[in-house]
């Protein structure tokens, strides 16, 4: 039976995987900072701002309480009521009460308190919580008033609460003292050089404790507090939300961030939207998470709300301005969300969502199955397949993916295949629109006198090289050729892949330029006086000089361009293609460079002279007319 309970522990934790301002409000009275409990003759008003801007233009559905300048932190239930926690240092908390949210009591405490930390818990009986520096366990009436005060042994940096227990870590070990009866015994025997409890789930019956091994590393482990075994140990950072039996989870796999959420009796369940790295954040007390877009000139933020057992998006809203919702609670009984957001004028607001007037009629699921390397989602691989193949026909070459990608590694290098079928289609995608810069029949005629005549464009996770190859351990992507003289150019899927992409492709087409043109001849003269290339890329990575890469003398992009003379040119056209880098070419050296190689490829390609192409977006004197 005990081992049944840690398959599944393990097994479930396994799979777990932040322009326009808006107007000025006028904004009410608040309470100052730090007051004492607020005495039944003196009641302030509360902090409702009926008819705001925010109000009006969402029809009622969003309604603020504004705090005034206060550092919050966040919030959280008390029965009816809402805890907040402000400041800086200390922590200042403030009990809102009533429809209109007036101060029914307040409180400052010396130490600095996070509302979803282990180390608070907040029941409709009253608030405890762990005062480090006093090394005590602290409780609190709903009148923030104190009722009692108990000395935690050794002095733990950290703790966390459970009901009537108290979990800290020591030197040697994982310790659990139960408040009531003083018992204060050992759970489990660990000595690392740094543990310390960061976090408590599932109703309290898992503890996260981040420890550190003395070759640095650091991990997070999963423990059961019960008897302290371990479910699950993870190298890689892990958000890790749960409400009782559900879960929800942000964690990475490779260059993807995958959006999992389950329980034991569903999923994990993979959440897939159209918004590429949303800003996200679960709602405490509902299986739900708020998806944030704010729009390119701030002037209005849409919000998605996610019922992550179903899939659905039921509600959603546009608001105007730029907010960013964080320590979301839900109101079942009102049907209601509660989150906080700093405005424009960097004002605290309490808002409250009536999600009855946010109504969506999207029945589309978002949720899908979790894919892993093993068990990859098939179906979704031939799909992105053949949406390469007619990408690659439109733009005349060939586009692989999945293992067909990793079939002709590099000499020298290991291709690591990519399965998220997520991050394949928005990579394919952004590879339609890059592609397209280029003139039609640009690429077909720079593979003209290869292998097959066609390009091969590999889409990857990563590409390693070996260890002690001489290069970066990593590449963003790498430009090669078989044996039988085929062209490939490997791009791995990242958050990078657009400037990769234009580098490796340049390599490509470097060959085709130096073959029809004699423009780059002479590159070495372009340079300043008495400079040579290291002709190594070990050498590079530890050059630094800025009178080269930057200001009126600047020649090159950045120190790596002074490798080789292939990768100088390289990375020009890199940084011409890409948007937002006039600096890079102000001065007189940098102009001639961008010059000579835009006047090569012209001459060698042919091209139109009336055209204005993409990598000459830069040049002082345009060349066409």
């Amino acid at each position: 039976m005990k081992y049944r309970w840690l398959v599944l522990g393990f097994t479930l934790f396994l799979l777990w995987g932040c322009a326009a301002p808006p107007e000025p409000e006028t904004l009410p009275a608040t309470e100052p900072e730090g007051t004492a409990a607020v005495t039944e003759a003196a009641v302030p008003s509360g902090l409702y701002l009926p008819d705001s801007n925010m109000e009006l233009a969402t029809e009622g559905a969003l309604q603020i309480f504004p705090l005034g300048h206060i550092d919050a932190r966040g919030i959280r239930f008390w029965g009816d009521d809402i805890l907040v926690f402000s400041g800086t240092d200390s922590t200042v908390l403030t009990l809102l009460s009533g429809d209109d949210r007036y101060t029914s009591a307040g409180r400052e405490l010396d130490c600095s308190l996070s509302p979803d930390g282990p180390g608070v818990s907040v029941t409709r009986e009253g608030l405890s919580y762990y005062d480090a520096a006093a090394g005590a366990l602290v409780m609190l009436d709903k009148e923030l008033e104190e009722t009692e005060r108990i000395p935690i042994p050794n002095h733990p940096a950290a703790v966390a609460l459970d009901r009537n227990r108290v979990y800290y870590c020591t030197g040697d070990g994982l310790r659990v003292l139960e408040p009531e009866s003083g018992i204060d015994r050992l759970l489990k025997q660990m000595s690392f050089p740094h543990q310390e409890l960061t976090g408590i789930h599932r109703d309290g019956t898992v503890l996260e404790c981040s420890i550190r091994y003395e070759d640095g590393f650091s991990h997070l482990l999963y423990l059961s507090a019960n008897n302290g075994s371990l479910l699950y140990e993870t190298a890689g950072p892990l958000f890790l939300h749960t409400e009782k039996d559900f879960y929800f989870t942000i964690r990475s796999d490779g260059n993807y961030r995958e959006l999992l959420s389950g329980s034991s009796h569903f999923g994990p369940s993979l959440l897939v939207t159209d918004h590429k790295d949303p800003l996200i954040e679960p709602v405490s007390g509902s299986p739900s998470a708020i998806i944030t877009m704010p729009d390119a000139d701030g002037q209005s933020t849409l919000l998605d709300y996610y019922d992550l057992e179903s899939g659905h998006r039921p509600y959603q809203i546009t608001a105007p301005g730029s907010i960013q919702p964080r320590s979301i609670l839900a109101d079942p009984s009102e049907k209601a969300l509660w989150f906080l957001y700093r405005d424009a004028q960097q004002t605290d607001i309490l808002c409250r969502w009536n999600l009855t007037r946010s109504e969506t009629a999207d029945s589309v699921s978002y949720l899908r199955p979790r894919s892993t390397l093993e068990a990859p989602d098939w179906e979704g691989l031939q799909h992105c397949q053949t949406e390469a193949d007619a990408i690659g026909e439109k733009h005349g070459v060939r586009i692989l993916i999945w293992q067909d990608a990793v079939c002709t590694p590099p000499v020298g290098h290991a291709l690591i295949p990519e399965y998220q079928v997520p991050l394949i289609e928005s990579c394919l995608k952004q590879l339609d629109q890059l592609l397209s810069r280029y003139p039609a029949g640009f690429l077909e005629e720079a593979a003209s006198n290869t292998g097959n005549g066609r390009l091969t464009i590999c889409l990857v996770r990563a590409i390693e090289a070996d260890p002690g190859s001489g290069v970066a351990a990593h590449a963003g992507s790498l430009q090669y050729w078989d044996n039988q003289a085929n062209a490939y150019l490997a791009v791995a899927a990242t958050d990078f892949m657009e400037q990769a992409l234009y580098h490796g492709l340049f390599h490509f087409l470097e060959s085709y330029l130096l073959c029809n043109s004699k423009s780059c001849d002479d590159w070495q003269h372009l340079n300043p006086k008495d400079f040579d290339y290291a002709y190594d890329y070990t050498v590079n990575l530890s050059l630094d000089d800025p009178d080269l890469i930057s200001g009126e003398s600047r020649a090159f992009t950045d120190c790596f361009a002074m490798s080789y003379p292939r990768e100088d040119r390289a990375r020009v056209m890199e940084y011409a293609m890409t948007p937002g880098q006039a600096d890079c070419f102000s001065s007189a050296t940098m102009q001639k460079k961008l010059r000579t190689l835009c006047l090569g490829i012209r001459e060698a390609f042919s091209l139109d002279s009336d055209t204005v192409y993409p990598w000459e977006q830069y040049l002082a004197e345009p060349i066409a007319p």
